[in-house]
């Protein structure tokens, strides 16, 4: 990637699990593949922002070592979480436009783990099974569009349709 160390590659992991954190609802951004779905859109067609997201991840780990000892990848996930929210708030002074920066992180974290597979994250459709989006559907009933109703069947991607555009 660009610009980007295997010290932000750390950061940036940390941060799309402390976003997204495995619970008993279900699997984290890291078992969904989150990371290798954003490594692979900075190195691909968000590149051109990867210079700025190295700065961003600087920013973060020179954040917690002032606020918690460490650098962010090495505090422990309240210390993650209390940088995280100072971000958002745009609260940090080592990250310029804290807010704009947090919420690009959060949207990379959404688009991996419940984007199509095709695209790195979401690994095994467990994304969609979290949300119960029942995937790719070239065909929906009228019945299948009302409120309340669970969609069967077996859960597709982009992959069960490969004459579909890449």
């Amino acid at each position: 990637m660009p610009e980007l160390t295997a010290e932000h590659g750390a950061v940036l992991a940390a941060v799309l699990e402390r976003l997204l954190p495995e619970d008993e609802n279900g699997p984290g951004a890291m078992s969904l593949g989150v990371d290798a779905y954003a490594f692979g859109a900075l190195d691909g067609a968000l590149a051109h922002v990867a210079p700025w997201v190295s700065t961003v991840l600087d920013g973060l780990s020179t954040a917690a070592e002032r606020l918690h000892g460490s650098p962010f990848a090495g505090v422990g996930a309240a210390a993650q979480d209390d940088v995280l929210g100072r971000l958002e708030r745009g609260e940090l002074d080592e990250v310029d436009d804290g807010a704009s920066a947090f919420g690009f992180l959060h949207h990379l974290m959404l688009e991996g783990a419940f984007g199509d597979p095709r695209h790195g994250g979401n690994r095994n459709l467990a994304g969609w099974r979290l949300l119960g989006f029942p995937g790719v559907r070239l065909e929906v009933t009228a019945e299948e569009q009302q409120l309340e109703v669970e969609v069967g069947g077996r859960l597709r991607s982009l992959a069960d349709y490969p004459d579909l555009g890449r």
